[in-house]
Order: structure tokens, then sequence, then C-alpha cells
């Protein structure tokens, strides 16, 4: 009983957890690896194109990839105003 009321709520999480997902306009053409939001802008870590950020909700993207030399970022976060990304 246990094992199904816990199968219950997982299923009833990842059903809403994936409800608030929208899709936007881009970054175009790349898949994602990672995302976070600090401060209001989107940041984006793609497979093979860099870091691209959105302060507009995802309308736009601008790359960030000056002196960036690894193109495949897996993960990105923050600490304090310094943005981290992980290869």
């Amino acid at each position: 009983m246990k094992n199904l009321t816990l199968m219950l709520y997982v299923i009833a999480f990842t059903t809403i957890s994936v409800a608030q997902w929208e899709r936007t306009n881009g970054p175009e053409g790349m898949s994602i690896y990672s995302l976070a939001n600090i401060d209001g802008i989107t940041y984006a870590g793609s497979a093979t194109d860099g870091v691209y950020a959105s302060t507009d909700d995802g309308n736009t993207w601008y790359s960030l990839n000056s002196g960036i030399e690894t193109e495949r970022i897996n993960a990105i976060t923050s600490i304090n105003d310094i943005l981290l990304a992980g290869t």
C-alpha cells in the first residue's frame, strides 16, 4: 500500500511539474542542457553553442560566448554576482 501511494504521488507531481513549461522562441535550433533564472535573466547552456541569455522571458536570446573555449555547457548556476557554466 505504501508503494502504491508513493507511486501515485510521484505521478501526480510529475504531471503538475510538466504543466508549468511553456514553449518559447529559442534559442533557435539547438539542444539545451541546462537552464537557470538569476535575477530575472534566464540563462541557457546548449549542447553545441555555449551560453545564451534572455531578459524578456525567452522571447529573444543573445549569446554570452565571449571568452568561452568550449561550446558544450552542462550546468549553469551563480554564486553572488558571478555566473558559472560547467562543461
